[in-house]
């Protein structure tokens, strides 16, 4: 018989971290909600389980923000390991792109072509 139900502790061993990363995960993702039993103590379904195996891999692999990866887990639901690597290249890719045109202004870019430009010429002589 197959379990309905992990505790934490469990599911710690399962991921490899640490109580307190599932209990910030739990706070910050709003879909990885417990359930608790009689006594208060966390218990997670295969459901949960399996998303906070995406959420890792997420975090630790891809090096998305927690935010992100919510982001992405509720976006793709059809996600799985033949195509994660690639629906994470190409949001990584446009929300990239986004950030980095609103942080960075003209006067930035004129600045760093002025260095590059000066840099060529150090490298010329």
């Amino acid at each position: 018989m197959k379990k309905l139900y992990w505790s934490i502790s469990e599911v710690c061993e399962l991921l490899n971290v640490e109580p307190h990363v599932i209990r910030y995960w739990e706070s910050e993702v709003t879909f990885l909600k417990s359930k608790r039993s009689r006594g208060g103590n966390r218990r997670f379904d295969k459901v949960l389980v399996d998303k906070m195996l995406l959420l890792k891999e997420l975090l630790y692999t891809y090096k998305l923000t927690t935010k992100q990866a919510s982001y992405f887990i509720n976006k793709n639901s059809d996600l799985n390991d033949d195509n994660i690597e690639e629906k994470v290249y190409a949001y990584k890719k446009s929300k990239g792109y986004k950030e980095v045109i609103k942080q960075v202004t003209l006067t930035d870019l004129q600045g760093i072509k002025k260095r590059l430009e000066e840099t060529i010429e150090l490298l010329r002589t």
